[in-house]
C-alpha cells in the first residue's frame, strides 16, 4: 500500500470513526434505520457493480433491496422476523464453504442468482442491525446495556479483527490463507484478528463481571464471530475476483466503495444477532 493511499484511508476512517459511533448511540431508531438503509443501498447498488448486473437487473435488485427493508420495517414487532438472520446464518454457512473450495465448484454467474444472493448479503445484516436497535435492555449475567451499545459492540468486533488482521499481516504475514480467493490475506492476519479481538473482549468482560462459565463462552463464541468476518470479506473477494473487479467502488477514500467496508459486517451481523440470544438464554 502506498504511501498516499495510506494517508487517504487513515483519514477517512478518523472522520468516519466518530460519525459512526455517534449514529449508533446516540440515534433513535428510526433515524438509524435511515441512515442505515441509505448506506445498504449504497451496497446493494456495489453490489450490482460487483457482479455486472444490466442496468435494468440493477434496477430490479435496488427496488427489490428497498421493498424487503420496507416490508421488515412496518413488521418489526413481528417475531418472525427474528428467523430470517438464523435462516441467513445457515446459508452463509454454505457460501463459506464455496469461499473455501474456491475456484473449485463455483457459484453459478447468472444475473438471477446474484440478485438473490445479494439479497441475502444485504437484507439479514441490515435486519440484524435494526433488530438490535431497537432493543431497549439486554441483561447478559450482571451486564445491561441497550440495543445502541449492542450493535457497537458488533461493529467494534470486525474494527478490531480488520486492525488486528492488518498489522499482524504486516508482520509475520509469510503464508498466504486463501490465495486463489484474495493473494492479500494470510494465516498471520487471520491469527492476529481472532487473538486480538478476543483477548480485548475477555479482559473488557472482566472488568464488568466475574462470571468463568461465560467467559469460556465468550472465548468460543467470539473467535467463531472473527472467523466468520473474514470469510464474509473472503466472499466479496471471490466474487470481485469471478468477474475482474478491483473494488466495489470509490466512494471512500483509500478504502473503495461502502461494500468493501462492510464486507465481513454483511457476514458477522446475523451470527452476532444469534449470539446475543443465546447469551441472553444461558445468563
Amino acid at each position: 500500500m502506498g504511501a498516499a493511499l495510506l494517508i487517504a484511508r487513515i483519514i477517512t476512517a478518523l472522520l468516519l470513526l466518530p460519525l459512526s459511533v455517534y449514529a449508533i448511540l446516540n440515534l433513535d431508531l428510526t433515524s438509524f434505520t435511515l441512515v442505515l438503509s441509505f448506506i445498504f443501498l449504497l451496497a446493494a447498488n456495489e453490489w450490482a457493480n460487483i457482479t455486472k448486473l444490466s442496468m435494468l437487473n440493477r434496477v430490479v435488485f435496488v427496488a427489490i433491496i428497498a421493498f424487503l427493508g420496507l416490508f421488515c420495517w412496518f413488521y418489526l414487532s413481528s417475531n418472525l422476523l427474528a428467523y430470517i438472520p438464523v435462516l441467513a446464518s445457515l446459508l452463509w454457512l454454505f457460501f463459506f464453504y464455496k469461499v473455501i473450495i474456491f475456484p473449485n465448484n463455483k457459484l453459478v454467474n447468472s444475473s438471477a442468482i446474484n440478485i438473490a444472493i445479494g439479497v441475502i448479503v444485504i437484507i439479514p445484516s441490515w435486519l440484524a442491525m435494526v433488530l438490535l436497535k431497537q432493543y431497549d435492555s439486554i441483561q447478559i449475567d450482571s451486564l445491561v446495556f441497550d440495543g445502541g451499545l449492542a450493535v457497537l459492540l458488533l461493529m467494534c468486533i470486525v474494527w478490531i479483527a480488520d486492525t488486528g488482521a492488518y498489522f499482524s499481516g504486516r508482520k509475520w504475514g509469510n503464508k498466504k490463507l486463501l490465495v486463489k480467493v484474495s493473494p492479500g490475506k494470510t494465516l498471520a492476519g487471520a491469527y492476529g484478528a481472532v487473538i486480538l479481538t478476543t483477548v480485548i473482549y475477555a479482559i473488557t468482560y472482566l472488568i464488568y463481571s466475574q462470571n468463568l462459565y461465560l467467559l469460556l463462552v465468550l472465548l468460543v463464541l467470539i473467535p467463531i464471530l472473527v472467523i466468520v468476518s473474514i470469510l464474509g470479506d473472503l466472499f466479496e473477494s471471490m466474487f470481485k475476483r469471478t468477474n475482474d473487479v478491483k473494488d466495489s467502488g470509490h466512494i471512500l477514500p483509500g478504502h473503495g466503495g461502502i461494500l468493501d467496508r462492510i464486507d465481513s459486517l454483511t457476514a458477522t451481523a446475523p451470527f452476532f444477532y444469534i449470539t446475543i440470544l443465546i447469551l441472553e438464554k444461558i445468563s
